[in-house]
């Protein structure tokens, strides 16, 4: 149980550092020209195929077995309940991702801004969501244990 603990702090890593760099870049490139746009929706797109969804869906499965093993106090549950919220708007995001990488390679602008702007709102809610289980485990990591 230990190491699938020490796994799912890993993919939890992960998972929370690609997510501020898809911020970081998503914020630096937004505003640019239709070719460098199409350049930020080819490497977001990418980078959740092979990187963010793999790792969200590993930080998922590793966290259901821990609280199956664990037992459901409130704080397990509030933290999982959170959890599902950011892998489910985590693949809502990455519909809207592909959405807008799809629009830049046929050109279709308009379409690419109506994907943009879903996937800028739901990518709120994965960021909102993965903050809340975190706060959650902070707390429940000095609580002493019963």
């Amino acid at each position: 149980m230990r190491d699938l603990f020490t796994w799912h702090v890993f993919t939890v890593g992960i998972w929370t550092g690609c997510i501020a760099t898809e911020v970081f870049f998503e914020k630096l490139l937004a505003d640019k020209t239709k070719e460098v746009k199409t350049q930020l929706a080819k490497l977001h797109y990418w980078v959740d195929l092979c990187i963010e969804i793999p790792v969200s869906l590993a930080v998922y499965f590793t966290g259901l077995k821990l609280m199956l093993g664990r037992g459901t106090d409130r704080q397990i549950l509030l933290m999982s309940t959170f959890g599902t919220a950011a892998l489910v708007s985590n693949i809502a995001c990455f519909y809207n991702v592909w959405g807008r990488y799809q629009a830049s390679i046929t050109d279709d602008w308009e379409k690419y801004e109506k994907h943009d702007k879903i996937q800028h709102r739901v990518g709120k809610g994965v960021v909102h969501s993965v903050a809340g289980a975190l706060a959650v485990a902070l707390y429940m990591s000095r609580k002493p244990s019963s």
